[in-house]
């Protein structure tokens, strides 16, 4: 178990405002496991301890003026210096610890690969004993203090920090790893707004446990339970927002012919021919909005089918209602059909949807013999 005390090489008092780490925080908090706590400045710059007592300590570096993972750079070093000191102290569990350098930027740097490759006790040595004799034959004094409390580590607990060292040199966005996680469960079109939600509900929860003098860690339940609730929450109104625009009136003219069954099932219940064009006009306009709906992550292929299956049934009903009204001509009935489902207003995920969708749809199931508006359809096509 890790000791509650704070790692004096940390500063929680001094994070106020915007850096790297609420971000990489963010980033612990979707990846831990149930009943973690990642925390800020506690152990180390971010810190994850899970419920089975593992501990992930990590450093997050930028790199933009220089390289922290270059071989003499004062980074990686007292990167190192700070773990060990943390391990002597007992703040971190060297048995049961990760230890991990995040660099914001693509970096490079020979002895860093080094180490991180290092996976067994002899090819941690190997790597230090190597380190040794470039660190003296080329003497570098900047990062001096901090080499040296590195190399002269005890050498059994030296190889076990090194075999459970690991460094991740980033592309230049550290927003990509969360954005790319949550594509799973947010529309492309809110991916951006539900990273910006993400990254500042964690820093201002951040802010505001250090502000009042508490343990900066958060529960990645809690997080859990708010990104479910974020995500439930988004506005579907988007499904008006984002619906294609209506084809022109002289394009849907010039193409009522490559439609014959949808303009035969319309000619059989006697309808106008302006019932004609904004019957092609909605059916043309449902097919681009689908597409574009579909490119943007906003509806998958289950819920398109869910809603034509709604329709189905609403169709059934009234022309299972319409059959004993025996007053009326089947052209009366099934002008009747045609204009109670034109009339439907149904709804995907409960939330409102284009009026031309409903209409569309229903004339690509006509168009497909799939449903009639005549009692008699599949006789008269």
């Amino acid at each position: 178990m890790q000791k509650s005390s704070a790692n004096p090489a940390s500063a929680p008092g001094q994070y106020y405002g915007y850096s790297i780490q609420p971000t990489r925080q963010c980033l612990r908090l979707l990846l831990a496991p149930a009943g973690s706590v990642v925390a800020l400045e506690v152990l180390d710059d971010v810190d994850v301890a899970q419920p089975d007592g593992k501990v992930t300590a990590e450093q997050a570096k930028s790199g933009i003026a220089t390289n922290p993972i270059s071989d003499w750079s004062v980074d990686l070093w007292k990167t190192f210096a700070n773990w060990i000191d943390a391990i002597k102290k007992g703040l971190l569990e060297l048995s049961c610890t990760s230890f991990h350098l995040y660099v914001v930027q693509k970096k490079k740097g020979a002895i860093a690969d080094k180490l991180k490759y290092a996976h067994t006790q002899e090819i941690a040595m190997k790597a230090v004993a190597e380190i040794r004799a470039e660190y003296e034959a080329q003497g570098p004094t900047g990062c001096k203090s901090y080499i040296e409390k590195f190399l002269s580590y005890e050498p059994e607990k030296l190889g076990q920090l090194i075999c459970q060292f690991d460094y991740e040199a980033g592309d230049s966005d550290p927003v990509k790893p969360i954005a790319d996680y949550l594509r799973a469960t947010v529309p492309d079109v809110f991916l951006e707004n539900a990273c910006v939600a993400a990254i500042g509900w964690v820093k201002t929860r951040s802010d505001a446990l250090i502000g009042a003098g508490k343990h900066p860690g958060i529960q990645r339940d809690e997080f859990s339970d708010w990104l479910s609730t974020f995500c439930s929450a988004i506005d579907y109104d988007h499904l008006l927002t984002y619906s294609a625009a209506a084809p022109k009136q002289t394009d849907v003219e010039s193409n009522i012919f490559e439609f014959p069954v949808m303009m035969r099932q319309l000619d059989i219940i006697e309808r106008r021919y302006r019932d004609k064009v904004k019957a092609l006009t909605d059916f043309l306009q449902t097919k681009a909005t689908k597409i574009k709906w579909a490119e943007k992550g906003l509806i998958v292929e289950d819920q398109f089918k869910e809603f034509e299956y709604s329709l189905l049934d609403h169709w059934e009903l009234n022309s299972l209602k319409l059959k004993t009204q025996n007053n009326l001509t089947d052209v009366d009935k099934g002008q009747t059909l045609f204009l109670e489902c034109s009339l439907l207003s149904p709804k995907i995920n409960g939330k409102e949807i284009p009026p031309h969708f409903t209409n569309g749809t229903f004339q690509h199931l006509s168009n497909n013999k799939i449903i009639g508006w005549h009692p008699k359809y599949k006789e008269l096509l």
